[in-house]
């Protein structure tokens, strides 16, 4: 029996060498060449994603000749038609996937893209509903898109890494304090040109929530302007872990345990089960009060502040999610020392006082006020 062994000893070698070169057969070649294909298309479509993005804030940021509206267009039809292919591409190849297990969130995108398509594609078919061929819906539609595609894929990425969730977190907030510096510095957020440093100066005060300002906010920017500022706001308040874990975690239908755990931490949620529920109650409190406020705003303003009804919303929304967010900032010349404001209903600051607390006690506190 020994004299046996080296002889079984060379057998295992032979049979592990023999597995190890095998050549591969041809489902294995089919799903390699699937992996490929996806890959490729996963990391065009991020790109197009952000082109997409960049394109409607050119649009909507600069002063666009019509030529370069057109040419903008342009750019943004051909990242609807690698949407399109890559939605068509998974529905044949990866149907599970992309159907079966996907999350409502990547269903509804999809089936927006789908229509943007057909309303482009097949313009007289879209003649029944005028809505979806007009450039509104093909704007939102391809921002819808590409908002929860990049959040499920920045998710999917800092799984893959096992990044330090102090680091996504500072990483996330160097991002947007970025991205809100260009969107502010485009022509039509301003009245006036304004400094890169004004600008980010206004977008970081904006993300961390201070209120400090360089420049007078209500003489310098325009609605668009105050519009990039609310979202920088309402970021900074929520923070974007929570947006984007939304996004993910309805696109992909499931996260790893790895992306559970980072956001259990992030939303001081206590178990992995109650994770979902936390978000969205964080998300349905704030937008639920924010409105209420807006409301109150609205109906204890003095009307002689404002030359048209929009302004006045305008001013309702901002000084609402500018309260509940502790931001501090305000569109309004001499801010709520306004001489008109002052002499008018004394409510309008009981409302941004009751504002300014619910916002200050901190997502902790209010998630265990909702477990008690």
């Amino acid at each position: 029996m020994p004299n046996n062994l080296p002889r079984l000893e060379k057998a295992i070698k032979r049979i592990i060498w023999e597995q190890k070169h095998k050549a591969p057969n041809e489902s294995q070649n089919y799903i390699q060449w699937l992996h490929k294909i996806d890959v490729f298309f996963t990391g065009l479509t991020a790109i197009a994603s952000v082109g997409s993005l960049l394109g409607i804030a050119f649009y909507y940021g600069l002063n666009n000749s019509t030529n370069e509206a057109s040419g903008f267009l342009v750019g943004l039809h051909a990242a609807l038609f690698l949407f399109t292919v890559n939605i068509l591409l998974g529905i044949c190849f990866a149907f599970n996937r992309f159907v079966l297990h996907a999350g409502i969130l990547k269903w509804i995108v999809n089936l927006l893209i789908l229509i943007s398509a057909a309303a482009y594609f097949f313009p007289a078919a879209s003649n029944w509903f005028g809505c979806i061929s007009s450039k509104e819906f093909l704007f939102f539609s391809l921002a819808s898109y590409s908002l929860v595609f990049l959040s499920a894929k920045a998710l999917d990425l800092a799984n893959s890494y096992r990044m330090n969730p102090s680091l996504i977190l500072a990483s996330s907030f160097i991002v947007v304090i970025l991205i809100g510096t260009f969107l502010l510095m485009l022509p039509k957020s301003t009245k006036e040109p304004i400094d890169l440093i004004d600008a980010f100066f206004i977008s970081t005060s904006a993300v961390c929530v201070t209120g400090l300002s360089p420049i007078d906010i209500s003489q310098i920017f325009t609605n668009f302007g105050l519009l990039v500022l609310s979202v920088l706001i309402q970021i900074g308040g929520l923070g974007l872990i929570a947006f984007t874990s939304v996004f993910a975690i309805f696109y992909a239908g499931s996260t790893s345990v790895y992306n559970q755990l980072l956001i259990r931490d992030m939303i001081y949620s206590k178990s992995m089960d109650a994770l979902l529920p936390t978000l969205l109650y964080i998300l349905g409190f704030t937008l639920s009060i924010e409105t209420i406020g807006a409301f109150l705003i609205y109906v204890t303003v003095p009307s002689s502040l404002f030359t048209t009804l929009s302004d006045k919303l305008i001013f309702s929304a901002f000084h609402s999610m500018s309260a509940f967010c502790n931001a501090g900032f305000s569109n309004l010349k001499d801010g709520l020392s306004n001489e008109v404001l002052l002499k008018g209903n004394q409510f309008f600051y009981l409302v941004i006082c009751a504002l300014m607390f619910l916002g200050s006690i901190g997502f902790p506190i209010l998630i265990n006020l909702k477990d008690k």
